[in-house]
């Protein structure tokens, strides 16, 4: 599931997690994909998960 849905759904908890698997998952690794995930990550914290 996308973060992004667990969030529409009401399911902060679950957004957020996904979001940490993404990121442990993505920790070393220095290509495009993974570098922008971490950015998508800190903004939907600050902007979505922010309450």
């Amino acid at each position: 599931m996308l973060p992004a849905v667990a969030a529409v759904n009401g399911d902060d908890k679950l957004a957020d997690r996904l979001i940490r698997q993404e990121l442990e998952r993505t920790s070393d690794e220095q290509d495009a994909y993974s570098k922008g995930y971490r950015d998508f990550a800190q903004k939907f914290r600050t902007t979505v998960l922010t309450h």
